[in-house]
């Protein structure tokens, strides 16, 4: 049985550590405010008339289409009520860069759905105008959109076929670029970009001009990640870029799941990356993924804070009452009980009710709901198999990879905390939210290629000894 030595622990909280570790965190904080700030800045540089005209140019044409529905389209994609708010943010940008860093304007229209009438809205505040400031999200998707349509002969069209596209792309590079630097360890991959690519909804939702920037963006940082080879990279530059990627993430996120997509995708790269070296630590795969978890979350927060920050002193408010006006815009989606369908609580077996209605959403246009459902199945046995031969083997003694099973099953809860953590936002989002559970099972079918390498590894008692 292989034990814990605290000394290992140590090693990773030693002075010389943590120093170096609060000097990269410092320096990732630098990075992603000023790529924040540029992003924003740009953006706000940018001609509002050339993106409107662009806009209206895309939408007349029929070339981009936004109706007022959240049907499952892989011509129209699924959340156009985002896009839509996009749209308005974009072109509605204050005319002041210190306001642009601080809020989020649109022009509430007389309808639930934003897309309702959304050309009439699109750069034209009236003085009878219902003026609305949606400052919670950063909307980097707007500003960005911005940027690109300002680029000569980049349409808007052409812009969502470049994001979904663009998408894959960077799945199949993490792909190739893991089994080429990791060796056989890049398997472990393999499985959750599979999922990302054929049950994350990326042909309705990779296309939003909402949505995908932030999981894009994301996915190039990764490949970024790998191409440094991690296997050179200290224990502090992780995190440092773990706190990056949360950071950006948080600031292109609109809850749809990408925030979470991207940590899990992190989190099994690095763990391939650590079982590709050898290490004379107990744990160290677990501490370092922990320490990716701790990284990344304090990136989110990070960028959180600024935005209060500056919306706060840009605004002229305190941040005393920015915080909790920020946090009660929240409270909403943290709740159990849905008050947007009349009020009335519930439990987990609900959430899971409404996962399920979704499930095709992931899964679009390759499954329909029963093949959805098969799916599912096959993916819970595998894991439940897997967790059983990891249980008979401890109890028969036999040699497991303890530190990367830890490691990975630490990676396994992620979702389910996230579900129930946000269980208003789960429940009433599930079509969009629901396809994290994909990636749930993914990490299954991980744990599968995990468990099949330990035959390889018993013959490397040194080698196993530490993994």
């Amino acid at each position: 049985m292989q034990k814990v030595r605290l000394v290992d622990v140590k090693y990773f909280l030693s002075k010389s550590k943590m120093i170096s570790l609060v000097i990269a965190l410092c320096s990732s904080c630098l990075v992603v405010t000023s790529i924040i700030m540029l992003i924003v800045f740009f953006g706000y540089r940018s001609d509002t008339g050339v993106t409107r005209t662009k806009i209206l140019s895309a939408i007349n044409s029929n070339s981009s289409l936004f109706p007022a529905d959240w049907s499952k389209n892989i011509i129209t994609g699924v959340d156009t009520f985002s896009d839509c708010l996009t749209l308005e943010i974009a072109t509605h940008i204050p005319d002041d860069y210190p306001s642009a860093l601080s809020s989020a304007l649109y022009e509430a229209g007389s309808e639930f759905h934003s897309c309702v009438g959304v050309i009439g809205r699109l750069n034209r505040f009236q003085s009878t105008s219902v003026i609305s400031d949606y400052w919670r999200y950063w909307w980097g998707s707007a500003s960005l959109l911005k940027i690109v349509l300002n680029v000569d002969d980049i349409t808007l069209s052409g812009y969502q076929v470049t994001l979904k596209y663009g998408t894959y792309i960077a799945l199949v590079l993490i792909s190739a670029l893991s089994l080429l630097i990791f060796k056989s360890n890049g398997l472990l991959v393999t499985p959750i970009t599979f999922a990302m690519a054929f049950g994350y909804g990326i042909p309705i939702f990779g296309q939003s001009i909402a949505h995908a920037p932030g999981l894009l963006v994301g996915l190039v940082l990764i490949i970024l990640y790998i191409g440094l080879h991690p296997l050179r990279i200290r224990e502090y530059y992780r995190s440092a870029f773990a706190f990056t990627i949360g950071g950006l993430a948080f600031y292109f996120d609109l809850l749809n799941g990408n925030l979470i997509a991207l940590l899990i995708l992190f989190c099994i790269v690095n763990l391939a990356s650590l079982r590709s070296e050898r290490s004379n630590l107990s744990w160290s795969i677990t501490t370092s993924t922990l320490m990716i978890l701790l990284s990344y979350v304090a990136g989110a927060t990070y960028v959180l804070l600024l935005r209060c920050i500056f919306r706060a002193l840009l605004m002229g408010q305190g941040v005393d009452t920015v915080i909790p006006e920020w946090f009660d815009a929240l409270a909403i989606r943290t709740r159990n009980s849905v008050p947007d369908y009349d009020s009335f609580n519930f439990g987990p077996t609900y959430i899971l009710k409404r996962i399920y209605y979704k499930l095709e959403y992931a899964f679009v246009p390759y499954l329909d709901h029963t093949g959805a459902v098969v799916a599912y199945f096959i993916g819970i046995a595998l894991f439940l198999i897997c967790i059983g031969w990891i249980i008979m083997s401890l109890i028969r003694g036999l040699y497991v990879h303890k530190d990367a099973i830890c490691s990975l099953l630490v990676i396994s809860v992620i979702v389910p905390a996230w579900f129930f953590t946000f269980a208003n936002h789960t429940a009433v989002h599930s079509w969009m939210t629901g396809r994290l559970s994909t990636l749930f099972l993914a990490c299954g079918m991980t744990l599968a290629v995990l468990l099949a390498s330990a035959a390889s590894t018993r013959g490397e008692p040194s080698r196993a000894a530490t993994q």
